[in-house]
C-alpha cells in the first residue's frame, strides 16, 4: 500500500491481486523462462466521428505509426458481438412501468416508469430522472433478483458504450466514468479545456470529439491522453 507495507486486514482490489501476482512471479526468477516479448500491439486513429476510416496507429509503446507502415488489420465491426440472449425480459407491466422478469414471468426488479433500456446480455438501466438524466445500472441474470450496480448521470442521451468487460458513460460536458461488468468504477476523466462528446471505444481505447476544436483526442482507460497529432 505504498512506503514498503502491508495491510493485510484491509480491502484487497483485482489491481493489487494483478500485481502481487507478478511480483511473486519475478521474485521467484520465473520471468528468465519466458523465451521472448509478447508482440506489440496496434490500435487504430480514426479522423472521422463515425469511426470508419483508419488514417494511422499508435502501438502499445505510444509511438506513431503511418497507414502504409503497419501489416495489421484492426477489427472493424463496430456492431455489438453476436451473445446469447438475455434471460432476463423486459416487461411492460399492467398497472403502469417497467420490469425486468425471469422466463417464468418472475419479477426480478422493482417497477420504473420509464422503459428499461438493455446495455448488453446481462445489464440495463432503469430510468430515474430527466433533469438530471439519471438511471440505475441493473444487472440481470434472468434467475435472481436484479442488482442495482450504480447509478449514473447521463449528459445527454442514455449511452452506454461497451467492450470486453468495460463500460463507459459521459455525465457532463467534461466528464466520463469507467466501471467495469461488476460495477466498480474503473477511472473518472475529467477534461477542462473545453466541452468533449463521447465517440465509444476504438479496440480499448476511449476516443472523444472536442467540440470547439472539431478534434479527436484519445485517452487510455487510465485517463492517459495519447500524444497523437491532429
Amino acid at each position: 500500500v505504498g512506503d514498503n507495507r502491508f495491510a493485510p486486514e484491509d480491502s484487497y482490489t483485482r489491481e493489487q491481486a494483478i500485481l502481487t501476482a507478478l511480483r511473486l512471479y519475478y521474485s521467484y526468477g520465473r520471468a528468465s523462462l519466458i523465451s521472448s516479448m509478447p508482440p506489440v500491439d496496434y490500435y487504430p486513429i480514426y479522423k472521422d466521428k463515425e469511426m470508419k476510416v483508419v488514417t494511422s496507429w499508435i502501438d502499445s509503446t505510444l509511438r506513431i505509426h503511418n497507414l502504409e507502415d503497419v501489416d495489421f488489420s484492426p477489427n472493424m465491426d463496430k456492431e455489438t458481438p453476436n451473445e446469447d440472449e438475455s434471460l432476463c425480459k423486459i416487461v411492460a407491466e399492467e398497472s403502469g412501468g417497467y420490469g425486468l422478469y425471469s422466463a417464468d414471468d418472475k419479477k426480478l426488479s422493482s417497477t420504473y416508469e420509464k422503459p428499461i433500456l438493455q446495455i448488453d446480455k446481462n445489464h440495463f438501466l432503469g430510468w430515474l430522472s430527466d433533469n438530471p438524466k439519471t438511471y440505475d445500472i441493473l444487472y440481470c441474470d434472468g434467475i435472481n433478483q436484479a442488482r442495482i450496480l450504480r447509478t449514473e448521470i447521463f449528459r445527454s442521451n442514455p449511452e452506454v458504450y461497451t467492450e470486453n468487460g468495460l463500460y463507459a458513460v459521459q455525465n457532463t460536458d467534461y466528464k466520463i466514468t469507467l466501471f467495469d461488468y461488476f460495477g466498480d468504477t474503473i477511472n473518472e476523466i475529467t477534461i477542462e479545456e473545453e466541452p468533449i462528446v463521447l465517440l465509444g471505444f476504438a479496440d480499448g481505447l476511449i476516443v472523444t470529439h472536442y467540440t470547439s476544436s472539431g478534434f479527436i483526442h484519445y485517452f487510455t482507460p487510465s485517463g492517459t491522453r495519447l500524444p497523437i497529432p491532429q
